[in-house]
């Protein structure tokens, strides 16, 4: 029998590693692609939207809706848990009272983190936390919305509520956008049972539920791209799609591609379209207030701190203008896990004491 030191495994030790390097490897791959289709996932398919799935047959329901006014809103027919009270405008809390009072009010423009999302009870949102604190609330936030809603809003509430501050909860994640027209009965998004589904394509065309259904499937179809099948890219890109794994990763590299590219360009923040836009969007809403003597506020809400949010830092600073309340960074822990980035009762208690803080301080320099 050879001695050990004669064997080519040991004369080789490099390649001997390499070896076992490459079949833990493909161990490991076999194993993660098992377990992928175990729990559901399947090759070519990554549904890349907060809450959408395939489903068999679609169902619509309504009860967020646009009105005949253009407004994205809460239906108070719809079937609520007891804990959420719809007033007849259609937003969360009591009825709209304009009557004159002693108390300040305050009239709250945002989206699903102005509406409570994540709080429990949703009376656990800052806006009704605020309330306990001797205000009036008006809380205009609907799940969706953006700075278009937001102006449109204030142009139509102000002079109705005549509130003493008007309170922007500005989301930097995903209020920067477009200026889009308000259409009546044109819902914003379709709620259904594969999700919410904005119901506008990138190019602006209003979508019904099955289109925007069917959209939203397509770009979630990884396999489904603009490269063209008969190149080598696009033939590779076949083969490694038939694997959940290979799906996977093609699409995480692609992200990643996606990121670095929008990293280093050079945005001008004075001159992106989605800027200027919103910046447009937010004069309105300072304008409108200044009208009718009301204190405007922009509040920043802050990001959950591994929620990837590109060039974060510029977008906060086009917003200087308006002299934003910036709370800082959160904590993880004042957050729901991840993909759910909303407050939960611990985020939504430190953002109520931050934005009473700055509603104190604010006071303090006009009196000076």
């Amino acid at each position: 029998m050879p001695a050990q030191k004669n064997r080519w495994i040991n004369r080789h030790p490099f390649f001997s590693k390499l070896i076992l390097v490459f079949f833990s490897a493909l161990f490991t791959l076999g194993f993660a692609e098992l377990a992928l289709r175990v729990v559901g996932k399947k090759p070519g398919y990554i549904p890349r939207y907060s809450r959408f799935r395939s489903v068999d047959k679609l169902e619509v329901y309504n009860y967020y809706f646009t009105d005949s006014s253009g407004v994205f809103r809460a239906d108070p027919d719809y079937g609520w848990p007891e804990e959420i009270q719809i007033n007849s405008q259609g937003f969360r809390g009591a009825e709209f009272d304009p009557a004159p009072t002693t108390l300040p009010k305050i009239l709250f423009l945002g989206d699903s983190f102005t509406w409570g999302s994540s709080a429990r009870p949703i009376s656990n949102c800052f806006v009704d936390l605020i309330a306990r604190h001797g205000f009036v609330t008006y809380n205009l936030g609907i799940p969706g919305t953006d700075p278009n809603q937001y102006a449109f809003l204030a142009e139509k509430y102000l002079p109705l509520l005549k509130p003493d501050i008007v309170a922007v909860m500005f989301y930097p994640g995903n209020d920067f956008v477009k200026q889009r027209p308000i259409l009546a009965n044109k819902n914003l998004h379709h709620v259904t049972n594969a999700g919410m589904m904005y119901a506008f394509d990138k190019k602006g065309r209003y979508m019904n539920p099955q289109e925007a259904y069917e959209h939203y499937v397509l770009r979630s179809n990884a396999a489904h791209s603009e490269v063209d099948p008969n190149t080598l890219k696009g033939k590779f890109r076949q083969w490694v799609m038939k694997s959940v794994v290979g799906t996977y990763s093609w699409v995480g590299l692609s992200q990643l591609r996606h990121h670095a590219a929008v990293y280093a360009a050079s945005e001008d923040s004075e001159q992106s379209e989605d800027y200027l836009a919103t910046k447009q969007m937010l004069a309105r809403i300072k304008s409108a207030s200044e009208q009718y003597g009301a204190r405007f506020m922009l509040f920043v809400i802050p990001v959950h701190p591994e929620k990837g949010v590109p060039n974060l830092e510029r977008k906060i600073a086009a917003l200087k203008e308006c002299d934003p309340f910036i709370a800082g960074v959160f904590e993880k822990r004042d957050y729901m896990k991840l993909p759910n980035a909303h407050f939960n009762n611990s985020g939504h208690q430190k953002y109520a004491e931050f934005i009473l803080r700055c509603i104190e301080k604010a006071e303090q320099v006009s009196q000076n």
